[in-house]
């Protein structure tokens, strides 16, 4: 039976989806807030889930997150292919100019399953996680990010971002170029969640603390880099979420960013799985 979400299908829906993907709670829920949300039920038991969120981005146009999972258990029985088409109408009047679908690479055969759709493939993700003790205290000038870094840092992110967005066709290449009038503010409104290094009044580096237990937007300035200041920052980093009651610390990197991934192994961080986003997209930008 294929039915709407409701609120005392949380537990339920959370414990499916950590049966099969190393998803923090938190993570769950703000998937559930999605536009539209359906599960799949069979003999009283919850056996898949499927979920639309349609966003409007200045520079992409809108954009539809799909998510789309079943039970390990209940797969190969056209759990999926039911919830596809009981999904897919919403997602087609949502009017996107992209969808994109996130799901797990390591494990069964989704990208088959999406790629009959019509999405490519895209981008290839490791989920790591650090279950270690805390780091000495590296030796960093380090501040909660304030307004007056607005310009600095949105250049600053761009440049460290640049050729790897470009290598894996992320739109727009330049950061810089999606600025909007809410950016400004929507930094200001999370400042207690962003860290800049500084050397003098130069910012060298920053991270982002996501959610309760995620390490995010970690980079080190392009003049800066080759120094080991990334693997300090993580340091940094990884102590900061401890003290917050993190346990896994947890971090994504793309696979094409290799340096990343043998630092983070270095320091102790564990890959837990691999994920692998496709689009399909209706209009180009």
């Amino acid at each position: 039976m294929i039915r709407k979400y409701r609120a005392r299908d949380r537990q339920a829906v959370v414990q499916l989806v950590t049966s099969c993907d190393h998803m923090h709670p938190h993570d769950i829920q703000s998937v559930l807030d999605g536009d539209t949300v359906y599960l799949c039920e069979q003999k009283g038991s919850l056996v898949g889930v499927a979920v639309v969120n349609a966003m409007e981005r200045t520079v992409l146009g809108k954009t539809c997150e799909l998510y789309l999972l079943t039970a390990p258990a209940a797969r190969k029985r056209g759990i999926g292919r039911t919830l596809w088409e009981k999904i897919w109408p919403s997602v087609l009047a949502s009017d996107p100019d992209t969808v994109t679908v996130q799901y797990r690479l390591d494990e069964g055969d989704t990208r088959d399953f999406f790629q009959k759709r019509g999405f490519e493939r895209w981008l290839t993700l490791h989920q790591m996680h650090y279950r270690g003790e805390k780091f000495p205290e590296p030796n960093l000038q380090a501040r909660q990010y304030q307004d007056c870094d607005f310009d600095q840092y949105v250049q600053l992110l761009s440049d460290a971002f640049y050729n790897l967005r470009q290598e894996n066709d992320c739109h727009p290449f330049a950061l810089v170029d999606s600025v909007t009038n809410q950016s400004r503010s929507l930094l200001e409104q999370h400042r207690e969640s962003l860290y800049v290094f500084t050397l003098g009044e130069e910012i060298i580096g920053s991270f982002a603390v996501k959610g309760p237990a995620e390490i995010d937007d970690l980079f080190v300035a392009p003049t800066f880099q080759g120094q080991g200041l990334g693997r300090k920052i993580t340091q940094f980093a990884v102590n900061r979420m401890l003290e917050r009651g993190a346990n896994p610390v947890t971090l994504s990197v793309v696979t094409t960013n290799t340096n990343a991934y043998d630092m983070y192994e270095s320091l102790g961080f564990q890959r837990v799985q691999t994920s692998e986003i496709s689009r399909m997209t209706f209009k180009t930008p």
